[in-house]
């Protein structure tokens, strides 16, 4: 061997150590950079907020009386794939458009891009959850948005040089903007947005947190800019605790020990197929178990192991969960609002079914009344309504007035004659101004009564004016 063939052999050993250090640095980096806040925020709403507190723990016993009540019944599993509306407010610093925390429309369009191929499981590892998030394209005034709110946060004190933070965390008290002043700045309805802000700095050294489900006005998904991307995770692990999934590693008491699984489904993270575990334990062993299937905790989206791997995953478990949150209030809400159908055309829809409702007592009472909304971009003057009670042959009914753009009007139908018992009152609008519905968004409802007349009931008054009869009887409807 000469002295260049040596040197040659020297040099690649040094760039196969340097070629090491960097893929070790770059794995730290990945596992640092995944760091969550949502642990934190939620331990100090369970403290700090009782109503917090109460809605937490009556969500999660409702979600896991569903969950058995579904897995009773036995039945086929729900295949909708459900759409969920979404808002992204940009709290900037004064950037323009497209530099720095303003990021631009298309990494924001990319990130939820990324999201839905993650929740629809594209790459094929995981569960499909059958969620599909869409930016909003109907702001809270019923106007045309492409779902994206960018705000100068810098009117806040302290965002600027601090970011955001929660205002009891000793940490970034007098350092950061409180999160409840920051979010004030830009925040939609809870009911029928998923909120999302993009901001510049978040104290604590957090790639983002999320809240869990409750109906807050700050209730949403807080994320770094330089972390909205379309091959960034972190937006589909915040997600998933906007969708009730804790870390696979809850209850680990910060890395020190094993949670407790004695009951896998009000211990740990409340799922039954991601074994236990502490959060940084991401080998090819689970120190903590040998039960279950480890990879799908490691390479899990809601662990800390890498989960921008090619197979992070989401569990059939983990789906469940999810979809049974969205059958809940008050994620429940945002599969009944028109925040994804942009205003267009002539169209209507019907937002209630006024009456009638649960149980009524008489058959005066069946004068149906429903609740109609114009969504479109034109003023409605007619409206045809069909109705039919318990499958017989639908009445006709055609309605005339004036239905400004974005405004409600109350529909009185005739009255019918019910059964007694259990009926059902099906309702559908059609032919606004005379012409097909260019949306027919939620144009056909029904609803399930009971006419009960033993709900009726006599109540005996006596008077006191002198000299007048003594009784006098009232009748009085039941609910």
């Amino acid at each position: 061997m000469n002295i260049l063939t040596k040197i040659s052999s020297v040099h690649r050993h040094i760039l196969h150590f340097l070629f090491l250090c960097l893929v070790i640095f770059f794995s730290i980096s990945v596992y640092a950079d995944e760091g969550c806040g949502s642990d934190e925020v939620h331990e100090q709403l369970m403290k700090e907020n009782p109503e917090y507190k109460s809605k937490y723990l009556l969500y999660n016993q409702e979600i896991s009386d569903l969950i058995l009540k579904r897995q009773g019944s036995k039945s086929i599993d729900d295949q909708t794939i459900y759409t969920i509306p979404v808002v992204v407010h940009v709290l900037h610093i004064g950037e323009s458009v497209g530099t720095g925390s303003n990021i631009s429309d298309f990494q924001i369009s990319e990130a939820i891009r990324g999201l839905n191929e993650r929740y629809r499981n594209i790459i094929g590892n995981g569960e499909d959850i059958k969620f599909e998030f869409c930016l909003a394209s109907r702001d809270p005034d019923g106007n045309l948005t492409n779902g994206i709110n960018r705000v100068d946060g810098r009117s806040i004190p302290l965002y600027q040089s601090g970011g955001i933070g929660r205002g009891s965390d000793a940490e970034c008290t007098g350092v950061a903007a409180i999160d409840k002043e920051v979010k004030s700045l830009s925040k939609w309805p809870v009911l029928d947005y998923y909120n999302i802000w993009v901001v510049q700095k978040i104290c604590g050294g957090w790639a983002g947190y999320a809240y869990y489900p409750w109906g807050g006005e700050e209730d949403g998904t807080v994320i770094l800019s330089n972390y909205m991307t379309y091959t960034n995770t972190t937006l589909a692990h915040e997600l998933g605790h906007g969708f009730n999934l804790p870390h696979t590693f809850n209850g680990d008491d910060g890395n020190l020990t094993c949670p407790e699984n004695t009951n896998c489904t009000t211990q740990g993270d409340y799922i039954c197929d991601t074994p236990p575990h502490k959060q940084k334990d991401c080998g090819t062993s689970n120190p903590c178990t040998t039960s279950g299937e480890w990879n799908n905790s490691r390479y899990n989206y809601m662990s800390y192991c890498s989960p921008a791997r090619a197979n992070a995953l989401f569990t059939p478990n983990q789906r469940e969960r999810m979809r049974a949150s969205l059958n809940i209030y008050p994620r429940a809400n945002l599969l009944n609002t028109l925040s994804c159908v942009a205003p267009t055309g002539t169209a209507i829809t019907i937002k209630e079914i006024i009456n009638p409702k649960n149980t009524i007592c008489s058959t005066n009472q069946l004068s149906p009344r429903i609740k109609v909304l114009n969504i479109g971009e034109e003023d409605v003057q007619s409206i045809k309504v069909s109705y039919s009670l318990n499958n017989e042959t639908p009445k006709v009914f055609n309605w005339s007035g004036t239905l400004d753009v974005g405004e409600e009007t109350i529909i009185q139908l005739p009255a019918l004659e019910e059964n007694q018992g259990e009926n059902t009152l099906d309702i559908s609008i059609s032919m606004p101004n005379g012409i097909e519905d260019a949306q027919n968004f939620n144009t056909t409802q029904s609803v399930n009564f009971n006419l009960s007349p033993s709900s009726c009931f006599v109540t005996i008054w006596k008077t006191d004016n002198t000299g007048t009869s003594s009784n006098n009887q009232i009748w009085i409807p039941g609910y």
